[in-house]
């Protein structure tokens, strides 16, 4: 990392380290998939400040939700694009259309993946993700030691969260294993070899470079 001491890293939260690394570019691009229900201000004043191009994908509602909090806050979004799916679908079409458009707009510099944490969901996803990744990219992997078990009671109490997760649908031993680690550690390595960059990420979020 440049600029950057390894005192000053072990200092730094999950979000100061994204911020990090987009500001260590200019013109970039950067995709978000899984907004959740906090927009990042700082992040996207950040973004538009080093002129990346950022395209975000979640629900539709949570995709209206995000325009409206940067409208506000005044962030422009000429260089912001969000695409929504409906509760009952998925962010794969949207991420296949992704790829299909890369091949004119070219790939991504960083991509930030904060999905549905759930193996079922979030493996092809994520394949799709290492295709839309430049290489010498990097990959933002969040909760990667997040279990359903772990999660459930908080789950079940967020609205936000509401009819997303199916707890019946898993077996215990499913319910207990960290899926998005498995697909980080099991599957990408059958599409491309990503280091772990053991300095910048965290023990719940890796930095993967392609």
């Amino acid at each position: 990392m440049k600029n950057v001491k390894s005192e000053e890293v072990v200092e730094m939260g999950k979000d100061e380290r994204i911020e990090y690394l987009i500001s260590e570019g200019e013109g970039r691009r950067f995709l978000e998939v899984g907004l959740g229900p906090d927009p990042k201000l700082r992040r996207h004043r950040l973004i538009e400040k080093h002129g990346y191009s950022y395209i975000g994908l979640d629900f539709h509602d949570v995709c209206e939700m995000h325009q409206s909090a940067l409208r506000k806050d005044g962030v422009k979004l000429d260089r912001h694009e969000f695409i929504g799916n409906d509760r009952s679908g998925s962010y794969l079409f949207s991420l296949v259309h992704l790829l299909n458009r890369a091949r004119k707009s070219g790939k991504f510099d960083i991509i930030f993946f904060d999905g549905h944490h759930t193996l079922n969901v979030d493996a092809a996803p994520l394949m799709v993700c290492a295709m839309l990744l430049k290489d010498g990219g990097a990959l933002l992997v969040d909760d990667y030691r997040w279990t359903l078990e772990n999660a459930r009671s908080n789950l079940e109490k967020n609205e936000f969260y509401d009819g997303v997760y199916n707890f019946d649908a898993y077996t215990e031993s499913e319910l207990n294993k960290p899926h998005i680690k498995i697909i980080c550690e099991q599957i990408l390595p059958e599409i491309h070899e990503f280091k772990i960059d053991s300095e910048l990420s965290l023990p719940n979020w890796k930095v993967l470079w392609k």
